[in-house]
């Protein structure tokens, strides 16, 4: 169902900052894909502020409507292989919220 959330972890109860946690992970992420994934991050960004009006959002409001909505954003704005890479780097910070594996982020960070 659409209107399910994922279940996040988060020390604030789900208000924490999901895109300040998408920066911080790329500021620390060192593998080679680092253009790839500064680049998922920007179009989530402008994917934000055109369906919401804003480019911050909130741990419970990472639902999978929101995710097939960026999908479908990313499919309907660029071509090629870009939707599917930018998607699947997205996919990652996802699963590794959901992991638990935060500890290189500050709360400090997430409240931002």
């Amino acid at each position: 169902m659409l209107t399910e959330t994922f279940d996040l972890p988060s020390k604030n109860k789900g208000t924490a900052n999901f895109v300040a946690y998408y920066q911080a992970y790329f500021t620390s992420y060192t593998k080679k894909d680092q253009r790839v994934l500064s680049a998922s991050l920007s179009k989530f960004k402008a994917y934000l502020q055109e369906a919401y009006g804003t480019e911050r959002l909130a741990f419970k409001d990472v639902t999978p409507k929101l995710v097939l909505g960026f999908k479908d954003y990313l499919e309907s704005k660029l071509t090629g292989e870009g939707p599917p890479t930018y998607y699947s780097r997205f996919k990652k910070v996802v699963k590794h919220v959901a992991s638990g594996r935060t500890c290189f982020l500050s709360t400090r960070c997430l409240r931002t």
